[in-house]
């Protein structure tokens, strides 16, 4: 159990280094009280104002005054960070719904905005053999569900729980397992809802044997597929497509642009069309970045206004 007072924690199920505050789900975890570190951090800087450097021997003591107040400062954040009020936690609904999950960047762009497939027409044999003295034999969409042959495998997963801010997603770990923080994930909650992108920030292990329970925490809803162009000096432009992620201010000061590492570090200028008018855009600072994508933040280089003609 965590302790009354201010505490560091080591998930022993989580490679996330320590932490700070209680765990927030259910989990082995272990606790380090903070209050014989900021003793011990007292003492340090009263040797220190006393003309002594901490420790006299050794390599540290060989480092230079600066590198010293350096570490001194960042312990002293950090134990300053560790004091304040935790932030409360949006109210978690208990759910039970099976949810399809697609895994990356690209499984989402290719995937994620398919329209569903129409179901298979009933299929009616009314004759064999050119012989019509046969009874008539119907072959319903379950003896022939060709599209069903064909489909792509899909990964599906039990929606456990969701609030403003997350969702907790459950699937089977021989399926599931290879997910780990980091992961970008999407999934539509219902077939008339928009696609809910988030970022896997928990991966642990269910109460239900064989299972993997996923703390999933809300990036966007109804992010967009948009059709780019990237300068390319005196080559053709190329095309292609990324995924643009409206923010919640209507003033468009928290949109941001779904792109792979590769994409965020070639900050080529790119340009697309938003109704008649004309963007040129260059991607700036990351907003949030995971495995393999980053969420970037952009500028808007230009805007134009053009006729476009409508060809009968």
């Amino acid at each position: 159990d965590p302790p009354a007072g201010t505490a560091l924690r080591a998930d022993l199920d989580s490679v996330s280094g320590l932490q700070q505050g209680p765990r927030d789900g259910p989990g082995p975890s272990l606790y380090l009280d903070q209050g014989p570190i900021e003793a011990a951090y007292r003492d340090v800087v009263g040797q220190f104002h006393a003309g002594h450097i901490v420790p006299a021997t050794g390599i540290a003591s060989e480092f230079r005054i600066e590198e010293h107040v350096a570490v001194l400062d960042l312990i002293r954040r950090n134990l300053r960070s560790g004091k304040r009020a935790p932030v409360a936690r949006a109210a978690r609904s208990p759910a039970d719904a099976a949810v399809e999950v697609h895994l990356g960047l690209a499984e989402i762009m290719k995937n994620g905005f398919a329209p569903k497939a129409p179901p298979v027409a009933p299929v009616a044999l009314v004759a064999v053999d050119g012989k019509t003295d046969r009874p008539m034999r119907r072959l319903r969409e379950r003896d022939a569900a060709l599209g069903e042959i064909y489909d792509s495998e899909r990964r599906m997963m039990r929606l456990v729980d969701q609030s403003e801010t997350g969702l907790g997603l459950e699937g089977p770990a021989a399926e599931c397992g290879a997910i780990a923080a980091g992961d970008l994930v999407a999934v539509r909650l219902s077939g008339n809802e928009p696609l809910v992108l988030g970022k896997v920030v928990r991966s642990v292990a269910s109460r239900t044997p064989g299972h993997v329970l996923l703390g999933v925490r809300r990036l966007s809803v109804a992010p967009q597929l948009l059709e780019i162009e990237r300068e390319a000096g005196a080559r053709p432009a190329e095309s292609l497509k990324l995924m643009f992620v409206p923010g919640q201010d209507s003033s468009g000061r928290h949109d941001a642009c779904l792109v792979s590492e590769r994409e965020f570090t070639d900050r080529a200028p790119l340009s697309t069309f938003a109704g008649n008018r004309h963007f040129r855009l260059r991607l700036n600072r990351a907003r949030e970045r995971g495995r393999g994508w980053v969420l970037a933040g952009f500028e808007v280089l230009s805007a134009r206004a053009e006729d476009l003609i409508e060809i009968a």
